[in-house]
């Protein structure tokens, strides 16, 4: 009888301990602010944002498909907008922020540059293109120069669509650059990251 209860009690702990590691493996990788904890709410903090939509982006809890029915409420704008696509970029390759110097750099540079937020806002586009090239972006946002440079550059994506660049013998549409199909795209992609800084 006593070791039964014995190896009821060790059962009991040892199932406790497992419940106990899968709650706290699925609290702290359900959210970014559960990822990147004091760091998360400063830099919303940091945005010229009123206290509603703030709050709001502080209290979400996940940014895996659910962002439209979580900003139903906060006001459509670019930076709004621009903010829950970079959450959802930290959320989907949060390996690559994975130390708290890391997590600390990048927000301190973001919080720099709100414009930033109002490039992706306006050009939903290159969440995608984010997602496919998350090295890159990562080391855009880790570094201070090229973030600059590359939140400066908003007119460039405005008439997404329409225009046209040009680069050596040939015109290249703008909406294909960041989605590169072919060699010469993607030349082209990267040749222009290379005149803004953002790439050597």
């Amino acid at each position: 009888m006593k070791k039964f209860i014995i190896f009821l009690f060790l059962f009991v702990l040892l199932f406790s301990l497992f419940c106990y590691a899968q709650t706290d493996f699925t609290n702290n990788n359900d959210s970014v602010r559960n990822l990147y904890g004091k760091g998360w709410d400063k830099f919303v903090d940091s945005l010229p944002l009123d206290n509603y939509s703030k709050n709001k982006l502080k209290g979400i809890s996940s940014y895996t498909g659910e962002e439209e029915i979580l900003f139903n409420n906060i006001e459509k704008s670019p930076i709004n907008d621009g903010v829950v696509l970079f959450g959802n970029f930290l959320f989907n390759h949060q390996e690559l922020f994975n130390s708290e110097e890391k997590a600390e750099i990048l927000f301190n540079n973001v919080a720099k540059r709100p414009e930033l937020f109002v490039v992706l806002g306006e050009n939903p586009e290159l969440f995608d293109v984010m997602n496919k090239n998350p090295e890159l972006f990562a080391s855009i946002f880790l570094d201070e120069q090229k973030l600059e440079n590359f939140a400066r550059k908003r007119k460039p994506f405005e008439g997404w669509v329409e225009k046209e660049w040009r680069h050596g013998e040939g015109r290249v549409p703008v909406n294909t650059l960041f989605n590169s199909t072919s060699q010469r795209e993607e030349n082209y992609t990267v040749q222009l990251w290379k005149e803004w800084g953002i790439m050597k």
